[in-house]
């Protein structure tokens, strides 16, 4: 039955879908990287510049807002901020001399982080290190209400046993509630284009890739914030439907709550996204899935994850975003593949290559994740409101 269903697939390509890559053409292989350590913007010997009151994450219990529908506790009672975009939110009024925000985390692997008050970048990206540390984020935020955001820009680590837990928060001023849940909830699932891999680069081959990753200059968070939404982001560079980043294809990876780590702990949602939005395929080059086998396994993938909602929640495949004649039919063909009232879809984006690259292909810029987001948002605000 699934031979009849692959034969089936690969006619509705030729059928339905004018050819738009050379047989002759392969993707180029990408190969997954664990982030860069790299020097510490602070750590447990700079002095604050304001006596600051500590906050473990027990006494931030109905104070804070965790970002990504994955961040959590777990077992050993810290949270989790593994994926790209995890991270908190807080409201608070800073006392009149202003504050400094220093974060205590307990990690094995280096990440960066980006401080954003009131919705705007505050100071440059932190960079922490391996250990038990507590780093000053952000210094100076001045008095007066604010909700002051702590977002993870880089990639997860691909090991089973990297961590990256939030553990305590310092700060001067007074914790209000924390900011309300909104109204949309926007799933992203896919490979480094969804996580602004290279984003903030101009150079193919860039030894510092990971440092050039900026989750805010992504599509993913680009859309969100124009629809007043909050994400769930399961994405890594390098994944594919049947290329493994790390130990696992995204069809494994989507089961886990945390990523990489505590891998027997499975997602359970919490809410049911508004849209689910899918970025696979440039890294499935032909000599792993012939056409029709990728359109067989995205149908499989797109039934996998609406069964963790129970719900034929509206899919939105992109394609032409980089490596852009790659699997662009058979993204093209999928809807016909799952009929008629689906609510499939597939999204022609901004073809763009002037950001950094591992090899000499090279992702999108900042500015072409900018311009594929202006694609994205008036396409979602048209299925999410019928």
């Amino acid at each position: 039955m699934k031979r009849f269903r692959t034969l089936l697939a690969l006619l509705l390509v030729f059928c339905f879908v004018l050819p738009l890559i050379s047989c002759g053409e392969t993707l180029p292989e990408i190969t997954t990287e664990e982030t860069e350590t790299g020097e510490v913007a602070g750590d447990d010997e700079n002095e604050a510049s304001t006596p600051l009151t500590l906050y473990t994450t027990e006494d931030l219990e109905g104070k804070i807002k965790y970002l990504g529908e994955r961040t959590g506790t777990n077992r050993s009672g810290d949270v989790a901020l593994e994926w790209s975009g995890s991270g908190f939110a807080i409201n608070a009024v800073i006392g009149p001399e202003g504050s400094d925000l220093r974060i205590g985390l307990r990690s094995n692997y280096s990440s960066r982080w980006q401080v954003l008050v009131d919705g705007e970048a505050f100071g440059n990206a932190v960079k922490s290190a391996n250990g038990n540390r507590k780093i000053i984020f952000a210094r100076g935020i001045p008095s007066g209400e604010h909700e002051i955001r702590v977002v993870k820009e880089s990639q997860t680590g691909t090991n089973n046993n990297n961590y990256n837990n939030f553990i305590s928060l310092e700060i001067n001023g007074t914790l209000l509630d924390p900011p309300e849940e909104k109204e949309t909830f926007l799933e992203f699932i896919g490979d480094g284009y969804l996580v602004g891999y290279g984003a903030n680069g101009k150079r193919a081959t860039s030894p510092s890739i990971n440092d050039e990753t900026s989750f805010l200059a992504s599509v993913s968070y680009l859309t969100s914030q124009a629809l007043d939404a909050d994400y769930s982001v399961v994405a890594h560079s390098g994944i594919g439907l049947a290329t493994k980043a790390g130990a696992y294809v995204m069809d494994e990876l989507y089961d886990h709550r945390f990523a990489y780590r505590d891998v027997d702990i499975a997602y359970k949602p919490t809410r049911t996204p508004n849209a689910i939005v899918i970025h696979l395929g440039m890294d499935d080059p032909l000599t792993s899935l012939t056409k029709g086998q990728f359109i067989v396994q995205a149908q499989e993938f797109i039934e996998h994850v609406r069964s963790y909602y129970n719900a034929k929640v509206p899919v939105v495949w992109l394609y032409n975003t980089m490596y852009h004649t790659v699997r662009a039919e058979e993204i093209r063909a999928l809807p016909e593949v799952m009929g008629a009232g689906s609510e499939v879809y597939a999204l022609e984006c901004y073809y763009g290559n002037s950001g950094s690259g591992q090899t000499k292909d090279r992702y999108p810029s900042a500015e072409e994740h900018q311009k594929t987001a202006e694609i994205l948002i008036p396409f979602l605000q048209e299925i999410i409101e019928k």
